[in-house]
């Protein structure tokens, strides 16, 4: 279970890079904006499988 959120903060932060990466060579405008908005999205998501991997550490079940 935790291997899972792990993978899911890594794809997450990998998606957030490739907008980021892209959005800064090429795009302005409205696609632009939209990229900005799925970086902001992926960088939120990824600390999320992040902070929920790290708590799922210490809380172990009886």
């Amino acid at each position: 279970m935790q291997t899972k959120r792990l993978l899911r903060g890594v794809f997450w932060t990998v998606l957030a890079g490739y907008f980021w990466y892209f959005n800064a060579l090429h795009t302005s405008g409205l696609v632009g904006v939209m990229q900005d908005i799925f970086v902001g999205i992926g960088i939120v998501a990824a600390l999320f499988y992040y902070v929920t991997f790290v708590i799922g550490l210490f809380h172990r079940r009886n």
